[in-house]
């Protein structure tokens, strides 16, 4: 259900609607699924940087690897996703630089 004090936010690349109690949603299928590339995106530079999971189950490198069938090292990985996004139409900021 709708909520009918619920107001959209244009200047987001996705479709957001806050609503008055503080909360937010998401509209769209694809704007879902943007946002979880998204999600996948940021949760496989934290485990570059960190060496640590974002989660205690599968890492966001298995799931990117599995969903995207790429191959390589997370590294390799992390910058294959982000010119697949890009490529896609993605508007991503610059990243900062890795450590080695």
């Amino acid at each position: 259900m709708t909520d009918p004090n619920a107001t959209a936010r244009p200047a987001s690349p996705l479709t957001v609607t806050s609503h008055p109690s503080g909360g937010y949603s998401i509209v769209g299928e694809s704007n879902v699924r943007a946002y979880a590339e998204l999600v996948a995106l940021h949760a496989l530079e934290f485990e570059v940087r960190t060496g640590m999971k974002m989660t205690r189950g599968r890492s966001a490198y298995a799931a990117v690897k599995a969903r995207y069938g790429f191959k390589g090292s997370k590294r390799s990985v992390l910058f294959q996703l982000r010119a697949d996004m890009e490529a896609r139409g993605f508007s991503l900021n610059p990243m900062r630089p890795l450590a080695d």
